[in-house]
C-alpha cells in the first residue's frame, strides 16, 4: 500500500471493532507490519479483549468452515479457507476515499469482481458493492440474475442438513459485443459490390456510371450495411433501444446539434491542410493512388432532378443513421471492450476518416462524434448533428458563391476542436453506453 502512516492509521480508526479482530487474526497475513502495528494499537486504545479471541482462531475458524462445506460434491471446490485467502479482498477496507476505492476495483479481474458480488458479498460495505457493479457494467460483463447474497450459503447447507451447497450464480462473462467480427463486414461490401458489377455492368457498356447508376449503387452498399447490422444485432443479441439509448428530453442536450455549424469550418480548414499535404507528397512521390484519394472530392449539390432528389435524401437521412450506427455503436462497443475505451475511440474514428475522402477532418468529425455519444449516452443526438452537418455541406454546396477561406478556418476551427475533445474526453471508467441502462430501456429513460 502506498498510502503515509497518517492515513493509514486514520483508516484503520474508521474500522468497526469486528473488523479490527478479524483483521489481526483470521486474516492477519493479508497486511503489512506497519498496519497490524497500528490496529493492534487501536484495539489497546478501544480496550478490546483480543485475549478472548486468540490469534489461534483462524485455524478453528477454518477447521469449523471446512467441516461446513465437506457435503459438497464438487471434489475440486476449494475449501472456503483457501478461497478466502486467494480472493477476498480485504485491503479495500483500507482505501482513504472513493477515488482510491474505485481504483482499486478497477484493478481487479473477472473472477475477483463476479465472486465478489456473490459469494463474498457480505464482506464489503454498499458502497463498495455499487462501485463494483458499475465496473461490471463498464466492462460489458453480465450475470444471469439479481447476484447479491444469492451465493451465500443458506442457513440450511451451513448446519449440514443438506446434501448441496449453496449453488453459485450462472454467471456470463461475454457481453454481446465479445464476439462481433467487424471484420465481416468488409465481406459484405464486396459481395454488394460483385452484386451490383454483375447486375448493371453489362448495361454501363463500359462507360461510367450514370447519375442514377451511382445512387443505385449508394442504395446497394447502404443495403448491405443494414443487412450487417441487423445480423449482427440478431446473431450477437444486441438490444437496439439500449445502443441507440434515450431520445433526450432536455433542450441543453440537443444544444449538442449545433456543433455541425463549427464542424463546417473544420472540414474546410482540414481540407485545405489535406491538399497542401497532396502537393507536398506529390512533389516527393509523384502522383499515385493514395494522392489520387486525398484530391477527391464529393461535391453534393442539390437541384431539381430525381436522382439528386433520393442521394440528397439518403446524404441527409439515411448516411447518418447508418454511419453512427456502425461506428460510433456497434464497433466503438466492440473495440473499446477488446482494446479499452480510449482505443475503441480512436479505432473506430480512424475507420470512419478511411471511408471518406480526405481523411483528417472525418477522422476530427468522428471523434466529436464518439464524445457526444458518450456523454451524452444516446445515439439519437450524434445522428441528428451528423445530419445537421451534412444537410448544411449540400446547401453551401448547392449556393456555389459561399466560399470558406481554408486557412482561417484551420487556424481557428482545428484548436477550437482539439479543446472541446480535451475539455469532454470521457474518463477511462465511464460505462459504455449500452451498459449503462437495463434491457430494453432505451425509449424513455432519462437523461
Amino acid at each position: 500500500m502506498d498510502y503515509d502512516d497518517e492515513d493509514l492509521k486514520n483508516t484503520i480508526s474508521k474500522l468497526t471493532d469486528e473488523q479490527l479482530v478479524r483483521m489481526l487474526t483470521v486474516e492477519r497475513d493479508e497486511y503489512r507490519k506497519e498496519a497490524l502495528e497500528l490496529a493492534e494499537a487501536e484495539v489497546k486504545s478501544r480496550t478490546i479483549p483480543l485475549s478472548e479471541v486468540p490469534r489461534e482462531i483462524s485455524n478453528q475458524t477454518d477447521q469449523v468452515q471446512g467441516n461446513q462445506f465437506n457435503h459438497t460434491p464438487d471434489a475440486d471446490l476449494p475449501t472456503p479457507s483457501a478461497q478466502s485467502r486467494t480472493s477476498k479482498l480485504p485491503w479495500l477496507f483500507l482505501a482513504t476515499s472513493d477515488k482510491e476505492l474505485k481504483k482499486r476495483i478497477s484493478h481487479l479481474n473477472e473472477e475477483q469482481l463476479v465472486r465478489m458480488l456473490t459469494v463474498d458479498c457480505g464482506e464489503y460495505r454498499k458502497e463498495t458493492l455499487e462501485l463494483a457493479e458499475a465496473e461490471v457494467r463498464a466492462r460489458g460483463m453480465t450475470l444471469s440474475e439479481p447476484t447479491r447474497g444469492l451465493a451465500v450459503p443458506s442457513k440450511q447447507d451451513q448446519e449440514g442438513h443438506s446434501n448441496n451447497t449453496a449453488k453459485s450464480p450462472v454467471v456470463n462473462l461475454d457481453s454481446p459485443f465479445s464476439h462481433l467480427r467487424a471484420r465481416s463486414l468488409p465481406i459484405w461490401l464486396f459481395l454488394a459490390v460483385i452484386l451490383f458489377v454483375f447486375s448493371a455492368g453489362p448495361s454501363t457498356d463500359g462507360r461510367a456510371i450514370t447519375a442514377g447508376g451511382g445512387v443505385l449503387f449508394s442504395v446497394v452498399i447502404d443495403t448491405a450495411v443494414v443487412g450487417w447490422i441487423c445480423w449482427q444485432c440478431i446473431r450477437r443479441n444486441i438490444d437496439s433501444p439500449r445502443l441507440f439509448g434515450p431520445m433526450p428530453r432536455d433542450l441543453p442536450t440537443w444544444a449538442f446539434v449545433t456543433l455541425a455549424i463549427p464542424l463546417l469550418a473544420l472540414d474546410a480548414g482540414t481540407g485545405w491542410l489535406t491538399l497542401w499535404l497532396r502537393y507536398y507528397l506529390i512533389l516527393l512521390f509523384g502522383s499515385n493512388p493514395i494522392t489520387n484519394w486525398l484530391g477527391s472530392s464529393s461535391r453534393i449539390g442539390f437541384r431539381l432532378d430525381f436522382w439528386i432528389i433520393v442521394r440528397t435524401l439518403m446524404t441527409v437521412g439515411y448516411g447518418p443513421a447508418i454511419e453512427e450506427t456502425v461506428f460510433r455503436g456497434l464497433l466503438l462497443h466492440r473495440w473499446a471492450l477488446k482494446w479499452g475505451l480510449k482505443a475503441g475511440v480512436l479505432g473506430s474514428s480512424l475507420a470512419f476518416a478511411l471511408i471518406h475522402p480526405r481523411p483528417i477532418g472525418p477522422f476530427i468529425f468522428g471523434l466529436v462524434m464518439a464524445v457526444l455519444y458518450l456523454r451524452t449516452r444516446s445515439l439519437w443526438v450524434a445522428i441528428a448533428c451528423h445530419a445537421t452537418y451534412n444537410a448544411l455541406v449540400v446547401f453551401l454546396h448547392t449556393i456555389e458563391s459561399v466560399k470558406l477561406n481554408g486557412a482561417l478556418c484551420f487556424i481557428v476551427a482545428v484548436p477550437a476542436f482539439l479543446l472541446f475533445l480535451h475539455r469532454y474526453w470521457p474518463d477511462q471508467e465511464v460505462p459504455l453506453p449500452y451498459f449503462d441502462r437495463p434491457a430494453g430501456a432505451g425509449e424513455a429513460a432519462e437523461t
